[in-house]
């Protein structure tokens, strides 16, 4: 049987970044609602209240989730007119193959 590890991942980055990565989106018990979240973010950035309603999740969870990437510099958030938005950071989008591949191999 082929165990997933992160050795596996075959795209070049940094060996910190991929266990970064691999903690985020397999190996923690949010990790689905987080991967859910990084997919919604890479095609509409969205405040909290619009991710809760969008993955079904309390808002409470979505803000949590959201810190967790936002610590990790995988989001950035815009704060305006009393609106937070949240978008998919550079640093996640030059690595988005790297998040792909590991969503794919968990």
């Amino acid at each position: 049987m082929y165990q997933t590890t992160i050795k596996s991942i075959r795209t070049p980055v940094h060996p910190e970044l991929k266990k970064v990565f691999w903690s985020l989106f397999v190996s923690t018990r949010g990790a689905a609602n987080r991967v859910k979240i990084i997919a919604l973010l890479r095609n509409r950035p969205s405040n909290p209240n619009q991710v809760s309603k969008n993955i079904e999740i309390d808002y409470k969870s979505a803000s949590h989730h959201l810190k967790a990437l936002e610590d990790n510099h995988l989001v950035e958030k815009f704060q305006g007119g009393g609106i937070t938005t949240f978008f998919v950071s550079p640093l996640f989008e030059e690595n988005q193959q790297m998040f792909d591949e590991i969503i794919a191999l968990a």
